[in-house]
């Protein structure tokens, strides 16, 4: 179990790498503020669920229960009132539902890109979502949907660099998946076009925009879209993938889904 320093760490890079400060600095919230406490509490609640998820592959409602009954407390102390915290956490529980649903042998893999990734940002996009509903005017700098591609690429890097990482846990990470399930080839083409597209979507999107921060958002995603690529052609090319087939996610996804 990781110690309360080394969760502080995880959510303080989390934050760093996905440009919370910077929204922060943007919206005049000072970084010792009451608020960004609020905001890393809410973090730590939804990685407790996220790691309870990864480590159990039965899971008890009971438990189930207790982290949101965790993650309802942190949202209501932003003074969110209950209807807020139902829409605020929805698509906590669309992620919690992908995971799930793993369990009757539906994978990651059976849905569009943008559907997988999307959920999986879920946490980043509800951090982004509160720091919008504390500073409104922010909508004015950079519009809250303009941070969708940033999201998905960088989601995107972070299953192709947690790969080694997630062999010993329940985790869904779609590129691990792909692996075992459709192997290196169609995996390089899936992920690489998914990556192109992505980048489209944010050059077409950008383009429509003006002003200093949507200049830097838009430098982020394309540099963030880079590395990813150069981050997949790596993994892809390493023979030290093929540890992925001793993965545990292996041993319970259906035999008919697997590679052979």
């Amino acid at each position: 179990m990781a110690s309360q320093q080394e969760i502080t760490k995880k959510i303080n890079d989390l934050f760093t790498y996905r440009r919370i400060p910077y929204m922060l600095k943007l919206a005049g919230i000072p970084k010792d503020s009451p608020f960004v406490k609020q905001l890393m509490d809410l973090q730590q609640a939804i990685y407790a669920l996220d790691e309870y998820l990864e480590a159990n592959w039965q899971v008890k409602k009971s438990a189930l229960d207790k982290h949101w009954k965790e993650i309802n407390r942190q949202l209501r102390a932003f003074g969110l009132n209950r209807y807020q915290v139902v829409a605020f956490r929805k698509d906590i529980e669309r992620y919690q539902s992908y995971e799930l649903e793993m369990r009757d042998g539906r994978m990651p893999t059976r849905r569009p890109f943008k559907t997988t990734y999307g959920a999986k940002t879920c946490d980043v996009r509800l951090i982004r979502k509160l720091i919008y509903h504390e500073a409104p005017d922010l909508s004015k700098r950079i519009r809250e949907t303009d941070w969708r591609p940033y999201d998905l690429i960088t989601e995107v890097n972070d299953d192709i660099n947690d790969v080694y990482e997630d062999l010993s846990k329940y985790n869904g990470n779609r590129f691990l998946i792909s692996l075992l399930t459709r192997g290196k080839g169609r995996t390089r083409s899936e992920f690489s076009a998914f990556l192109r597209d992505t980048g489209k979507d944010a050059r077409l999107r950008f383009k429509k925009r003006s002003g200093k921060e949507n200049d830097e958002l838009a430098a982020w995603t394309a540099r963030r879209l880079d590395q990813t690529r150069v981050l997949l052609k790596k993994r892809l090319g390493q023979p030290k993938l093929s540890t992925t087939k001793t993965a545990l996610i292996k041993g319970v996804i259906p035999k008919a889904q697997l590679l052979r």
